[in-house]
Order: structure tokens, then C-alpha cells, then sequence
């Protein structure tokens, strides 16, 4: 269980997707964006260290990845306000 109520965890997401967000359209110069900017199919090598399969993963494009954290967003938006309506 964790140690932050749901509602928190709702808003530390919104949080860190808006401070995302805020990063990209800014155009804060990251190393790590200019990363994975420069290769649209970069994964970091840490992501799969507690992986031991030779299974090959299927990447995202970067419009799907974008897309998806788009509707993540704008679910967890809309049940905010749903929650703030009640």
C-alpha cells in the first residue's frame, strides 16, 4: 500500500506531466531531451536492468508516446474535476 493517499498520487502525476510539459514547451536545454530528441527510439539502458529476457520490446513512436501521455492527462484532469465537483 502506499504511503500517499490516492488523491495525492493523482496530483503528483498531474504535477510531473505538467512540469513536463512546461520543460518541453520552454525548450530547456536537458541533455537528456537532446537525447532522446536526436533518436526518437531511445531508451536508457537503466529502464531494462531488472530485465533478463532476450524478449525484444516494441517501441513507441514519439506521436504515440505523446498521444499517450496526452490522454493520461486529460483523464486524470477530467477526474480531478469530477472530484472537485462532488
Amino acid at each position: 500500500m502506499s504511503i500517499y493517499s490516492s488523491q495525492d498520487q493523482n496530483r503528483i502525476i498531474c504535477d510531473v506531466f505538467a512540469l513536463h510539459n512546461h520543460m518541453r514547451l520552454s525548450k530547456v536545454l536537458d541533455p537528456a531531451f537532446r537525447d532522446i530528441d536526436s533518436y526518437s527510439n531511445f531508451i536508457p539502458p537503466e529502464a531494462f536492468s531488472d530485465i533478463e529476457s532476450t524478449q525484444e520490446v516494441e517501441c513507441m513512436s514519439t506521436e504515440e508516446m505523446t498521444k499517450v501521455c496526452d490522454d493520461i492527462t486529460t483523464s486524470l484532469m477530467a477526474a480531478r474535476l469530477q472530484h472537485h465537483v462532488s
